[in-house]
């Protein structure tokens, strides 16, 4: 969660700034929509009968995954 958070505050430059509400705002739904997410796969997982080890580790690569393809397209 914190390398896909990166990316979205990495051009905060003071708490004062006028986008710091939003990119607040945008990290707690990115939060919120992980942990639904998360939930959705799991009850799919029990549901269709899927190995146990993969839909643990689902949203973690699918987290990871989105992160580094946001980490890739940031300008440093």
């Amino acid at each position: 969660m914190v390398l896909l958070a990166t990316p979205v505050s990495a051009n905060l430059s003071a708490g004062r700034d006028r986008s710091f509400g939003i990119n607040l705002a945008i990290g707690a739904v990115i939060g919120i929509l992980f942990y639904l997410g998360a939930q959705i796969i799991f009850a799919l997982g029990r549901l269709l009968d899927l190995s146990i080890p993969l839909v643990a580790a689902l949203p973690s690569i699918l987290v990871a995954l989105c992160a580094a393809a946001m980490l890739r397209r940031m300008n440093w």
